[in-house]
């Protein structure tokens, strides 16, 4: 460019340095702003003003970020949370049988709801089989057909109580639980109490002579009864976790229902169901309409049961068969002084195999007393030759039907 009264030419312009970038391994803090060009004067000052930029000073390079070395668990090559920042591991969710254990440990006491209740259920059924096993000493047959039987009516009982107890729950405003717990505990509370009363019924029979077996239905079990309704009493507070109060309402309800359908299935269904098992229902003892005329000698009784169940055989037969022959003397004697019946009685084992225990001598009637006499005096020979020392009582005439003969352990079976 040419200026008027100037003869030289501008220097040529200054080139600007390109700007170099380093990458850096982490962003560094911001630095202070970079400084703004200054306008410096060329060469030539005087050369019309002319003006240029300086060059762009460079920037510092940042210092790259160097790590700690790591010590401790670092090291090992376990992570650690940052400081201040928490962090959670992952966990799977639980699955649905987990849930539903936990909600079982939470809801049911698992002792008092499920382990208390099958121990009375089973505690008395074995009462209830058991005790007609053993009452009529029934064959391995006859427990098996008996326990299936008493198992069905035990069901049945069951099932109308705990229906009964449902439909009287909400007039009562009382609560039995969920569904299932309370068919376990209403079913554990009618066999164990069956089993316990079955027990006390069978021992006032034995041992309470007409009070016992002949009252009819209205006497039978009227021991039980108030022993049932105490422990209805007793579970419903335990088992239900009722106030003392509201179980006794309950309870009266309860236990007259539970009265009343036992003698009902006792009279339509046991009775049937012992037959089975090989038990007559005259020996079974079990009450009918309207009661039974009941001896008031024991050994009549005994005598009666004996017989219904099979368990007498007759004397001479059973010697001839090879068994108790150091009893045949005495039989003969007592056939030839006019005894009418006299037998071994017998108790099977569990394999229905007989085992005599003992004889029964059916003495002559009341109106020849020198007949009489003479079977006494043959049984006190036949336990001197035995040496068997009997009470003095047995030698005594009182009257009665029968004597018991007591035999030798040792003898020929």
């Amino acid at each position: 460019m040419h200026v008027p009264g100037h003869s030289a030419t501008l220097p040529p312009r200054t080139a600007v340095a390109p700007q170099v970038r380093v990458a850096a391994a982490a962003p560094a803090p911001a630095g202070p702003p970079p400084p703004a060009p200054v306008a410096v004067a060329s060469k030539d000052e005087d050369d019309g003003g002319l003006y240029d930029f300086a060059p762009e000073p460079e920037r510092p390079k940042p210092k790259p970020t160097v790590a700690a070395p790591a010590v401790g668990l670092e090291a090992a090559g376990a992570t650690l949370p940052r400081t201040g920042v928490s962090t959670i591991a992952y966990q799977r969710g639980l699955s649905q049988p987990e849930i539903n254990r936990n909600a079982m440990s939470v809801l049911i006491d698992m002792k008092r709801d499920c382990y208390v209740p099958v121990a009375l259920i089973v505690i008395g059924f074995l009462l209830y089989v058991g005790y007609y096993a053993v009452r009529f000493q029934m064959t391995g047959a006859g427990i098996a057909i008996t326990t299936a039987g008493l198992g069905f009516v035990t069901a049945l009982k069951a099932g109308l109580l705990i229906g009964f107890a449902l439909m009287v729950a909400t007039p009562l405003g009382v609560s039995f639980g969920g569904v299932w717990t309370c068919v376990l505990k209403l079913s554990a509370m009618s066999v164990f109490i069956d089993g316990v009363c079955i027990l006390i019924d069978g021992f006032v029979s034995k041992y309470a002579g007409p009070m016992g077996a002949g009252g009819g239905l209205i006497g039978w079990g009227v021991i039980s009864y108030p022993i049932a309704a105490g422990l209805y009493w007793v579970l419903m507070i335990y088992l239900f976790s009722m106030d003392s109060g509201d179980a006794w309402l309950v309870v009266i309800l309860l236990s007259v229902f539970d009265r009343i359908v036992r003698i009902a299935l006792l009279v339509l269904l046991v009775k049937l169901i012992l037959s089975w098992g090989g038990v007559s229902a005259a020996a079974a003892g079990i009450p009918s309409i309207g009661g039974t005329t009941i001896s008031s000698d024991p050994m009549v009784t005994h005598v009666t049961e004996m017989q219904e169940m099979n368990l007498l055989r007759e004397a001479r037969e059973y010697i001839k068969d090879g068994h108790q022959s150091a009893c045949s003397q005495a039989t003969e004697d007592w056939y030839a002084a006019g005894a009418k019946n006299v037998w071994f009685e017998i108790a099977r084992d569990f394999d229905g195999k007989g085992v005599p225990t003992g004889m029964i001598v059916e003495l002559p009637d009341k109106a020849n007393q020198s007949a009489r006499d003479k079977c006494y005096e043959i049984l006190k020979t036949y336990y001197t030759a035995n040496q068997i020392m009997p009470d003095p009582d047995e030698y005594k005439d009182r009257g009665k039907r029968y004597i018991s003969v007591s035999i030798r352990s040792g003898g020929i079976r």
